[in-house]
């Protein structure tokens, strides 16, 4: 009963990573051959049969597979010179020998080659399940990596594509300026101000604004935390506590009324957050959350500490954009 157990449970293991896999069996025995291939159907999601290792080759040649199960005795091409040949077309194959005999010069070779696991008949269906699952989850595992990679990479064009857009926005407001301040040089009437330099606004709050920036200094170490120490395993409790740091962070920016547009927008983010039921995603969008925050300290250091910046409001753009984009990834 235990074995079956086992049996069972590991089967339920690799069904959910192997389903979309391929695999190529390579075996001149026609019986053994038909019992791997129904063996194997039941894990892999397509699972195509050679009588010996030529006839594997062209195969392989033709398609591509995730993995390459072949025995090591076969007539025309033996199992050792057809995985030779596989890993000079593709060195990270992934390739399993099945052997009648524990042979120890020929296994020798085979790890020389870098074939990843041995099969010895007749076959141990716990074994066979618990070394495929081995093989197939660092394959799964490598593919993932490969699909966050690219997602990252996009989403960091996609930034730099927003922080273009903000600095030509930028560029074209300030010469806009220019030229309005040009045409109205000679007008008695003092034009009203549309914005406020960091010198000027630490002026009208000289009470509260170092008690401000010290309270987001702080959400921003909590969230730098947070991140350094839940990178690769993002859960619930994670999520909770990242829409905590986000509305604390609002219910500082809503004491003070200049700033009311990137405070609507963080607390439309945390309700975002909250609402959010497949946690995963937060592995795909962190990156962009990280972001955000960056640029929120960028902000507030110019602000409250260096107050070199010729307007606060320099950075709203960048930040709502940010968010909206953040925003759109959660919601598909």
């Amino acid at each position: 009963m235990k074995v079956t157990n086992e049996i069972t449970n590991a089967s339920k293991i690799l069904k959910e990573i192997a389903f979309e896999m391929s695999v190529l069996l390579v075996e001149d025995d026609r019986v053994i051959q038909e019992q791997l291939k129904m063996f194997l159907s039941r894990f892999f999601g397509h699972v195509d049969t050679a009588n010996n290792g030529l006839a594997g080759l062209r195969l392989y040649e033709s398609a591509t597979y995730d993995l390459v199960i072949t025995d090591l005795s076969m007539p025309f091409m033996d199992g050792i010179e057809l995985s030779k040949k596989i890993k000079e077309i593709n060195e990270l194959q992934r390739i399993m020998v099945v052997s009648a005999h524990s042979e120890s010069d020929k296994l020798i070779k085979l790890i020389n080659i870098g074939v990843d696991g041995f099969l010895l008949k007749p076959v141990d269906v716990l074994l066979t399940i618990k070394q495929l699952s081995k093989i197939c989850q660092a394959l799964y595992d490598s593919k993932m990596l490969e699909h966050f990679n690219k997602i990252l990479e996009d989403t960091n064009s996609e930034l730099k594509e927003s922080n273009r857009e903000y600095q030509k926005t930028l560029s074209e407001l300030t010469e806009m300026k220019k030229m309005m301040q040009e045409s109205n040089s000679e007008s008695l009437e003092q034009p009203k101000k549309e914005t406020m330099s960091a010198l000027e606004f630490n002026e009208v709050y000289p009470f509260v604004l170092d008690q401000t920036n010290e309270n987001l200094e702080e959400l921003e170490d909590m969230f730098n935390y947070l991140l350094v120490n839940t990178r690769h395993n993002i859960n619930h409790k994670t999520l909770v506590s990242i829409t905590t740091i986000l509305r604390e962070f609002v219910r500082e920016l809503e004491l003070i009324p200049e700033f009311g547009a990137i405070a609507n927008s963080l607390q439309q983010l945390e309700f975002t957050l909250k609402k959010l039921e497949d946690v995963s995603k937060m592995q795909i969008v962190m990156p962009m959350l990280t972001s955000i925050f960056d640029s929120l300290e960028n902000w507030r250091k110019c602000v409250f500490i260096f107050k070199n910046t010729p307007d606060v409001h320099f950075l709203d753009t960048k930040i709502l954009n940010e968010v909206v984009k953040l925003e759109a990834l959660l919601n598909e």
